[in-house]
């Protein structure tokens, strides 16, 4: 079993990932900025940094 880098977004994150066309359920928050998130992908490790909800 692996370690847990992030954790679960909140109901309003997962909205924001839904909108940016990311499945939600696969992603996990690492980091919040004003401007930008960083999310990394649950089960392959792949991290990416998106736009926050302040940017739109």
């Amino acid at each position: 079993m692996t370690k847990r880098i992030g954790r679960k977004p909140t109901r309003a994150e997962r909205q924001h990932l839904d909108k940016l066309g990311l499945q939600s359920s696969d992603w996990l928050v690492v980091s919040k900025g004003e401007y930008v998130w960083q999310v990394v992908h649950r089960f392959v490790g792949q991290v990416k940094e998106i736009r926050s909800e302040n940017w739109i």
